[in-house]
């Protein structure tokens, strides 16, 4: 598997369909999302959506959790979910992301 822009730092392998890829964000395009979706035939399915239109991911990938806005210690910030990832962006936002789409479902400002 080859890294599209710098080099990968972290993959994920869904399903025969999906495997998510984080790259690194020393030197990645601005504009465009360090996580993505690729197919077994590694084109890419979908980028995952920037909470602001110039950030990254830097933080590591969550696999089948989702962030709990309601949590009273950070131990409980991460609650169970498939289907879902949480990470956190450069400036400072934690986002819940759906790996069907790549879309952002739920976000919190973490910093």
């Amino acid at each position: 598997m080859k890294p599209i822009f710098t080099h990968i730092i972290e993959s994920h392998m869904i399903n025969a369909d999906c495997t998510i890829i984080q790259e690194s964000c020393e030197d990645f395009p601005k504009l465009k999302s360090n996580i993505y979706c690729i197919h077994a035939d590694s084109k890419v399915k979908w980028f995952a959506e920037l909470p602001l239109k110039d950030d990254l991911y830097p933080n590591p990938i969550q696999i089948n959790t989702r962030i709990d806005k309601n949590a009273t210690e950070y131990g409980g910030f991460y609650v169970a979910e498939k289907g879902l990832f949480t990470t956190s962006s450069q400036n400072g936002i934690t986002v819940t992301i759906d790996i069907k789409n790549g879309k952002i479902i739920d976000s919190e400002f973490t910093k």
